[in-house]
């Protein structure tokens, strides 16, 4: 797959299914869509999103993990990674996944956590998540196929939550999804200045949130966490983040 100097050292054609339909010759037409469950040309038939999503950091960012898998649900505890469908599926719970898993593809049930079978992956990701997790559950918030399937109104009072993050990077990198939102494209933000003008820009964006969000559905303010009005629903955050994993790590670049 690889021949420099072309961009990522991919064979031109290579970024999409061909990569895998050359020899995987029985996933095209009817039998795509019969395996994938998405509609054909969606971001969720495309072949990399599920075999090889972005699960690894560099780079400031999320890239394609090297290994191909098939999707699995597995609990995020302990620094498990996170899985394909709810990498896109921002405001799903794991359970849900789990449950397309058992229904589509006759995998066992994942062993989840209480939270994790009604809280949205994402969002104990960000909360509960070690740094790495967090980087790359943000990083998504950004991704255009992500906030397509996903709704992105409901991100920004947990990206705003995130420009306080004791990792730099991911502050930058919840400041970049945040931009991805035309009502925010030109948001200024110093990511490693001073901590009380970082606490005035997400105080800011907090505020107007909760200003305009009576409308939130409830379904959907309970997944994730949320007071419509308001913004975090703070006594059930705080509980969440008594879970979270504060280990420490550092990748050199």
């Amino acid at each position: 797959m690889h021949d420099a100097p072309a961009d990522d050292q991919l064979i031109r054609g290579m970024r999409g299914d061909q990569a895998c339909l050359q020899c995987h010759t029985r996933f095209t037409g009817s039998r795509l869509t019969q395996h994938t469950h998405h509609a054909a040309g969606s971001t969720g038939s495309r072949c990399y999103n599920c075999h090889m999503p972005h699960t690894s950091y560099a780079l400031l960012g999320a890239i394609r993990s090297h290994r191909v898998d098939s999707p699995k649900v597995v609990s995020i505890r302990g620094g498990g990674r996170p899985n394909a469908c709810n990498l896109c599926h921002l405001d799903r719970s794991a359970r849900w996944a789990s449950e397309r898993m058992v229904e589509w593809y006759g995998h066992k049930p994942a062993e989840l956590v209480e939270e994790e079978q009604t809280v949205a992956s994402w969002v104990l990701l960000v909360l509960q998540g070690d740094p790495v997790q967090r980087a790359v559950a943000i990083w998504h918030a950004g991704w255009m196929p992500a906030r397509t399937a996903s709704g992105t109104d409901w991100l920004v009072p947990h990206l705003a939550e995130q420009l306080d993050d004791v990792y730099s990077v991911n502050r930058w990198l919840a400041w970049q999804a945040l931009k991805s939102d035309p009502a925010h494209g030109q948001l200024a933000f110093d990511f490693v200045g001073p901590r009380p003008g970082r606490e005035a820009v997400w105080l800011r964006l907090r505020k107007e949130w909760a200003l305009g969000s009576e409308g939130l559905d409830p379904d959907l303010a309970r997944r994730t966490v949320l007071v419509p009005g308001e913004g975090l629903d703070r006594k059930r955050t705080e509980k969440l983040l008594l879970e979270r994993d504060y280990r420490e790590v550092s990748v050199p670049e």
